[in-house]
């Protein structure tokens, strides 16, 4: 645990279970693309709407974690990366921008989501693709170039990042519950 700055090691020592950070990765995958096939299954606006705003939040919460966390720990094992993680930064935007794109068309009348379908498919081809990568090319090379121990202390990081993240979202949203309740 040296190699951590005190905070880290602090959170670190506050976890019990030991969860390789890859681990991590993949069931957030496995859940975007679960909430990406209920969009596909539905042809319910209200529905469509709903899971699109549940992929925003799973997508963002993703890409910080990626992008803050687990790149940085990671490039160290990629000084021959020809890119791969400025390509990852990239596929991050594109995705949030295909996304929103997404979110937009949904947010208006009905008779406006001509081409829902084509965006919907495109948007998930992306996501397809971004976790391709990361699931063929970086976690086969993590595995082999991380020790466990450091994929088990990256995990517990994530998971402490992921519970302050839904309590900054549970905090944001307790003004508009109680909002609604009095209208």
């Amino acid at each position: 645990m040296a190699r951590w700055p005190y905070k880290i090691q602090k959170l670190l020592s506050l976890r019990e279970v030991d969860v390789d950070v890859l681990q991590i990765i993949k069931l957030d995958h496995e859940r975007i693309r679960g909430v990406l096939s209920q969009i596909a299954g539905t042809d319910k606006v209200t529905e469509r709407r709903r899971l699109v705003a549940e992929l925003e939040e799973d997508a963002s919460r993703h890409f910080h974690i990626e992008a803050n966390y687990l790149y940085p720990e990671v490039s160290a094992i990629y000084t021959d990366d020809g890119g791969f993680f400025d390509e990852r930064q990239t596929s991050h935007k594109q995705l949030t921008k295909r996304l929103h794109a997404v979110s937009e068309m949904l947010r208006k009348p009905v008779s406006d989501h001509v081409g829902f379908e084509k965006k919907f498919d495109e948007l998930n081809q992306l996501f397809d693709d971004h976790f391709g990568a990361e699931e063929r090319v970086m976690m086969p090379r993590v595995r082999q170039f991380m020790p466990t121990q450091e994929r088990e202390d990256l995990g517990q990081v994530i998971l402490d990042v992921k519970e302050e993240l839904a309590r900054e979202l549970t905090e944001d949203r307790k003004p508009l519950l109680k909002n609604k309740k009095k209208a």
